[in-house]
């Protein structure tokens, strides 16, 4: 199997990983074990989790991860809540201050 991916934190990496499986590749997780050993073991790609595929399925891994980091990048706009005039960030449905539900696009 090949490394395809590096991820934050284990959930990250089991994010990634279902995706893979989800779409027909046979993709695991490895290294998550050592995950709870940071701070007490030099930090950097061998220690992090990672997602692993077998070597055919390497492109089509790369390209369905290149499309989940596009799409995991991209936030909705802030939005301006008509009832208390808060900024709210735009992957929130409610404002944050009063409760106010976003209004629809």
């Amino acid at each position: 199997m090949i490394r395809v991916y590096t991820a934050a934190d284990p959930a990250d990496a089991q994010l990634v990983c279902d995706l893979l499986n989800d779409r027909g590749l046979k993709a695991v997780v490895q290294g998550e074990a050592l995950w709870a050993a940071r701070g007490e073991i030099p930090a950097g790609p061998t220690t992090a989790p990672s997602v692993w595929v077998n070597e055919p399925d390497i492109d089509r891994a790369r390209a369905l991860i290149a499309e989940y980091e596009g799409r995991s990048k991209e936030q909705p706009p802030a939005w301006k809540c008509a009832k208390c005039g808060e900024k709210v960030e735009g992957q929130f449905s409610a404002c944050w201050k009063c409760g106010a539900k976003r209004p629809p696009a």
